[in-house]
């Protein structure tokens, strides 16, 4: 593995940026089109941090909505 935001393609070995989307379960050498699946650690590190984002959010959701409800 390259770093921490980078993966080695394992055809070329090209040091490569994960994808952007954090859904992506695969990626695509940008220098010789080797197609090779995410690292199980890298994908369950991507959904722990989607669902922390998630719960943060929802919570943030419900307080402004109990707010809303109670100034009505």
């Amino acid at each position: 593995m390259a770093g921490k935001d980078s993966l080695t393609c394992q055809r070329c070995n090209a040091t490569l940026a994960l994808p952007q989307d954090p859904s992506a379960l695969e990626m695509v050498c940008e220098y010789c089109g080797n197609r090779q699946l995410l690292p199980s650690h890298v994908v369950k590190q991507r959904r722990a941090a989607r669902r922390a984002a998630a719960s943060t959010t929802s919570g943030r959701t419900e307080e402004r909505g109990a707010g809303k409800a109670s100034g009505s």
